[in-house]
């Protein structure tokens, strides 16, 4: 399974809305459900196939993006 549900917001925390904010909380609950709910199905595959891997992907973060 390949978990690519993320948001990020890397300004200063005086200056990030609770819009923004809402938005990467919601994300990060998103992922862990994601991950939570598959990992049945993954166990009931993982008798026909071996190596069975949640794969959770983040954007780069460039602190300097200038």
């Amino acid at each position: 399974m390949v978990n690519n549900a993320s948001a990020i917001d890397i300004s200063l925390t005086d200056l990030l809305s609770m819009k923004k904010y809402g938005l990467c909380k919601t994300s990060i609950a998103g992922s862990f459900l994601q991950s939570k709910l598959s990992i049945p199905h993954l166990r009931k595959s993982a008798k026909a196939w071996r190596n069975t891997h949640i794969l959770t992907l983040s954007p780069p973060l460039n602190l300097n993006p200038g």
